[in-house]
């Protein structure tokens, strides 16, 4: 056994100023002690020693009271020393040219200060001495030993005590403070606790809580280390006991060795230990080990005689975590869980000791964010700052950008640590704090500190580095609290596309371990949000209070409900009935019995949904036209679309039936079934909830007018007016719908009507394609769909997704899509025609030859295309035009393009194709109309050369 080495004491530098009593002759409000540089100083004196008016503390760049709680910088601009550093209170002030300045202040003073750091021949006033203030106990150190969180001073018979035991002597369980002593006390902290407190130190000479009525008993607080003399009587008219707590040392006070000297910058012995010294300063109360076991006492040990061998190590009569040892290297307090001596087993750090010696969870000193003022100020020059101060002020930066306060972290422990700043703290632990990066780097959290050495390495920020290495990475694991965090802390603060991204990722995640409909309360609505609870990756994507029919909380509910359609999400508060994704989905996409009907029968008929269709859709069979409904519409139409100066509104204000009024065609039962206006000067908003009245319309063609707004419907709600597309779900019959060349703007939904065939939207202002959901029964009967110019701003991939089944012609041509196609397309056995020209487009071509075997037009020029023409477009035996122009095309022409019998028109021009054409090309003859290949080669000339090689086949 040796003895404990010998702790070198270190400088210590005040971290935070306090209000307590520091000199004989103290008085805030009036002078300040010379003792602690004025930190002391609360008075009101607001200008400088040369008469200029002081600014505002929260006004300035670097001193507020965030970073500065205790200094008495809140709502004002009066004299203070928040850092100590100065050598007397100061003020911020602007000079003649504008720029800050730090300036004395002529502050007294305080007579029969402790020794000061001013020169004996200061020209500053001292005032005489008046009587000691006495200072509410929250507001400094009340004796030497100071740790309220730990222990009470005696001084101030425990009235300093802000910890949280909550328990007496005896092991009654305190009860919460009235409003009586709360109100009567607001400095004792008495607000909503059952904590142990001395309120009245007048009265009672230690902490103490109400356990019933009128009924109050002494607190087992431990007595803080040299505490100053008691200015109370000594008699108490309480009572107070000494019975042992089970689990503490049987003596008051938290320590029974010598004050242990600061042995680095943070030092706290009642809290944390420091790595420079293994933690042999630690003299808190932990007495449990990291894994939670009981600590024994020292003297307990049947072999080692550690209290005679260690005198100063502080073990007398306690089972606190300690490290009074060095002979096996241990880096941190430890204590023993068994008497016995059993076997060598792994510590958990590389190094070997006995079984029942563990090590406890005590963090590590941690230098102070005060000590970092010089870092935060921008301007500051720090070369000469220490390497720890250094690594630990990178910590505090981090942890200053966040939404916790500075001060939080003195003492961190890494589960403490906040995600954004583990790489600031590991890069700090490695080698201030546990420094054991050697044992480490076989482990997850030694990969993560090369990763974060490496990345600061290279030029980024302590946050950025923890995204990369430790953030991201744990969300790609399929941890969904992770993919919360990329979303808090790595995303940029204005990028919501990110954050749904990553919170989505969480919600589906939490939904993957739901499968079933027992919903988990704590996860997914939390994740997810919730049809009660809001919030949520639904919040992310689509915003706060988005209660719109259809739209976006329809694009995320949906493929929600597809992929995991029976997983609770909510519980309905009132019937306490569980909601699951497809109930949440089918209220997010619908509002009218149609729609609900023709989504739960998706549901059920193709996602495996377990709840019912039926009762939904005998509701929708009830739905029927209504002529007098159809009048009304037909009249709201006229009144709102200027009716008064269409090119033609033969009928329009007349008594006759309506079936007779220009462009209204009706069935045999007076039904209107086809509205027919092109190019009639109707000017105003779509007439959505007008539209949806015709159940029976079959034909819509509005071309060429002046309609703008969006093609949605609006009802009320309690929140206000909300969108809703679903309302065209009642108009069953309609199959053609021909809107082109108006000013519609917004999200259109192509799907929009259950039977549609046709739908021609080109020519407008929209900017959003809704996404096709399989739930429509539109999806399966769209054949032709013209979206061409537009400004929809999507990406190809996204827009390429869930492509109805039975679409022939998809035009998509003058628009903003951009991004690259999919790699591997979507099967569309019918699609024929498909134009994306004139758009945005990158990356290489898709092969279409395996999934477009209908395809008779390909034209995707004017964008920027790369890589080579695939040889398999050959393979499409229908193909008769082969727009590829004004790309990025490189690489030769494919010579099989030449046995394409179909091919009649081919433009390969402004790319950077080889200048060699394949003879190949000349198979084509007389039957191909080619416009051209390159700009400069007439290809009439062309043609007849290859002619010759390739005698026409007619």
């Amino acid at each position: 056994m040796t003895s404990n080495p010998t702790i070198t004491p270190k400088p210590t530098t005040s971290i935070y100023p306090t209000l307590g009593p520091q000199c004989e002759g103290s008085n805030p409000k009036v002078c300040g002690c010379a003792s602690v540089n004025q930190a002391d100083y609360r008075g009101t004196i607001s200008t400088t020693a040369s008469g200029r008016e002081c600014s505002r503390w929260d006004e300035t760049e670097f001193y507020n009271s965030e970073y500065f709680l205790d200094a008495g910088l809140e709502d004002n601009n009066y004299c203070r020393n928040p850092t100590r550093g100065w050598e007397r209170a100061f003020c911020i002030t602007i000079s003649e040219n504008g720029y800050n300045e730090q300036m004395d202040c002529d502050v007294p003073i305080c007579e029969d200060s402790l020794p000061s750091a001013y020169p004996s021949t200061s020209l500053h006033p001292t005032i005489s001495s008046l009587p000691t203030v006495s200072i509410p106990p929250t507001q400094g150190p009340q004796c030497k030993g100071s740790n309220p969180k730990v222990c009470g001073c005696t001084s101030v018979n425990q009235a300093d005590y802000r910890g949280t035991i909550n328990t007496t002597i005896s092991g009654k369980e305190c009860q919460v403070w009235d409003d009586y002593y709360a109100e009567n006390h607001p400095n004792a902290d008495l607000d909503n606790n059952n904590y142990c407190r001395n309120p009245e130190p007048e009265r009672k000479e230690r902490a103490w809580c109400n356990t019933g009525e009128y009924e109050w008993e002494d607190c087992n607080v431990p007595i803080c280390e040299d505490s100053l003399p008691s200015a109370y009587p000594s008699s108490s008219p309480h009572p107070t006991t000494t019975t042992r707590s089970p689990t503490l040392s049987p003596k008051p006070t938290t320590s029974q060795s010598p004050t242990i000297e600061p042995q680095c910058e943070g030092s706290n012995p009642e809290v944390c230990g420091c790595g420079s010294v293994g933690q042999a300063d630690y003299r808190g109360t932990t007495n449990a080990t990291a894994s939670g076991k009981n600590c024994i006492r020292w003297d307990e040990h049947s072999y080692y005689n550690f209290i005679e061998d260690h005198p100063d190590a502080g073990l007398e009569d306690n089972n606190y975590c300690r490290n009074p040892t060095d002979y096996n290297g241990y880096n941190r307090a430890y204590c023993w869980t068994s008497p016995n001596i059993a076997s060598h087993v792994d510590t958990g750090s590389g190094l070997f000791g006995y079984e029942g010696e563990e090590f406890c969870d005590i963090p590590f000193c941690f230098p102070p964010a005060s000590s970092c003022l010089s870092v935060l100020d921008v301007n500051a020059n720090i070369s000469s700052m220490s390497e720890e101060l250094h690594a630990a002020c990178a910590y505090h930066q981090c942890v200053a950008g966040s939404k916790y306060k500075l001060d939080d972290y003195i003492a961190p422990k890494r589960a403490e640590v906040e995600p954004n700043c583990l790489c600031a703290f590991e890069i700090w632990d490695c080698q201030f704090g546990t420094k054991d990066c050697e044992s480490r780097l076989d482990s997850d959290y030694g990969a993560i500190l090369k990763c974060c050495t490496s990345k600061v390495l290279d030029g980024s920020t302590t946050s950025q580095a923890s995204c990369e290495c430790s953030i991201k990475p744990g969300c790609e694991a399929g941890d969904s609290s992770k993919c919360l965090e990329v979303a808090e802390y790595c995303c940029d603060k204005n990028d919501q596309q990110c954050k749904c991204e990553y919170q989505t990722k969480a919600c589906r995640l939490a939904l993957e371990s739901d499968s079933t409909k027992e919903v988990q309360l704590s996860t997914v609505p939390e994740y997810c949000g919730g049809s009660w609870l809001g919030g949520g990756a639904v919040e992310a994507c689509c915003g706060e209070d988005n209660d719109d029919i259809g739209l976006c909380t329809c694009d995320f509910w949906e493929p929600l409900c597809t992929d995991f359609p029976n997983a609770g999400v909510d519980v309905e508060i009132f019937d306490n009935i569980i909601s699951t994704t497809c109930n949440v989905a089918s209220t997010s996409c619908c509002r009218g019995a149609h729609c609900s009907c023709d989504f739960y029968t998706h549901a059920v008929e193709a996602l495996g949904y377990e709840g019912d269709a039926e009762s939904t859709c005998a509701a929708a069979s009830n739905i029927a036209p209504d002529n007098e409904v159809e009048l009304q519409s037909l009249q709201s139409i006229y009144n709102e679309m200027s009716g008064d100066y269409w090119l033609n509104n033969t009928g329009w204000k007349t008594e006759q039936d309506q079936c007779s009024w220009f462009g209204i065609t009706c069935d045999e039962q007076g039904y209107v079934i086809e509205i027919n206006l092109p190019s009639n000067n109707i000017t105003g908003e779509f007439p959505a909830n007008s539209l949806s009245s015709f159940y029976n319309l079959q034909r819509l063609n509005l071309r060429n007018n002046l309609l703008h707004g969006i093609m949605a419907g609006s009802y009320s709600r309690a929140i206000g007016i909300v969108s809703s597309t679903s309302l065209f779900f009642n108009l069953r019959d309609l199959t053609h719908v021909d809107l082109s060349q108006n000013n519609l703007s917004g999200e259109v939904d192509v799907l929009f009507a259950p039977a549609l065939q046709y739908a021609n939207f080109s020519h407008n202002n929209f900017t959003s394609i809704n996404s096709f959901k399989k739930f429509k029964r539109s999806y399966q009967t769209l054949t032709i769909c013209d979206m061409s110019h537009n400004s929809i701003n999507t990406s190809a991939s996204d827009l390429m997704t869930n492509v109805p089944t039975n679409i022939e012609q998809f035009i998509l041509s003058s628009n903003l899509i951009h991004g690259s196609l999919p790699t591997t397309l979507e099967v569309l056995p019918n699609l024929r025609r498909f134009n994306m020209s004139m758009n945005s487009l990158s990356g290489e071509l898709p092969d279409f030859s395996s999934v477009y075997a209908s395809l008779q037009v390909l034209d995707l020029s004017d964008q920027g295309l790369i890589g080579n023409i695939p040889e398999s477009l050959a393979n499409l035996p229908f193909l008769s035009t082969l727009i590829l122009g004004s790309n990025l095309l490189a690489g030769s022409i494919p010579p099989v393009i030449g046995n394409m019998g179909q091919l009649r028109v081919l433009y390969l021009s402004s790319n950077k194709l080889s200048q060699t054409i394949p003879k190949e090309l000349g198979k084509l003859g007389e039957l191909a109309h080619i416009i051209c290949i390159f700009c400069r080669v007439m290809m009439s000339i062309l043609l007849t050369c290859l002619s010759v090689i390739y005698p026409s086949r007619s």
